[in-house]
């Protein structure tokens, strides 16, 4: 929950040093590249990445099947790996850190994706949850191309969404 917490909290507090920061014009990412939140925006990129990191590995653990575990493990690490590589790698260098981004968008879609249908067996609402957080999260990528808007926004609507559906999951196995 803690990881949770900071998700909310950290672009929070980089607003309040940065109030000049528009998400409708900038990308969340801008942050690690003003040298006032250049630090705390990496540091909680790294924290994040770990802590996806773990929920998921925790949470696979739930998958019988050894080759979907595998495979959803896959997709986890190489998810984490290029949000890493994505704080480190600033906007300075625009194209590569885009790509790095989308990559760890996409495979952290098709996590979620691939998490719901081989948990679908076992709790039917987490993969209903699943398949609306993918749904939702596509429609949000078609709209960002298609109305050229900022990533920011998507950025943060993307947050939400993952952060929505791993308190859904922490808690489902929990209970």
């Amino acid at each position: 929950y803690t990881s949770m917490f900071f998700g909310i909290v950290i672009p929070i507090l980089c607003f309040q040093i940065l109030p000049d920061i528009n998400i409708l014009e900038d990308p969340l990412s801008i942050f690690g590249i003003k040298d006032d939140t250049k630090i705390l925006w990496i540091s909680f990129n790294i924290l994040i990445s770990l802590s996806l990191l773990s929920i998921g590995y925790e949470s696979n653990k739930m998958i019988k099947d050894v080759e979907n575990n595998k495979i959803l493990n896959i997709i986890n690490y190489l998810s984490v790996i290029s949000l890493i590589l994505s704080a480190i790698i600033n906007m300075n260098f625009r194209i590569l850190h885009l790509t790095l981004a989308s990559i760890f968008f996409l495979l952290s879609t098709l996590y979620i994706f691939l998490y719901g249908y081989f948990y679908k067996n076992i709790r039917y609402l987490l993969s209903i949850l699943s398949m609306f957080v993918v749904s939702i999260n596509t429609i949000l990528i078609l709209l960002v191309f298609y109305f050229d808007i900022s990533y920011g926004l998507f950025e943060v609507f993307f947050i939400l969404d993952l952060i929505t559906w791993y308190l859904f999951m922490i808690t489902t196995l929990i209970t």
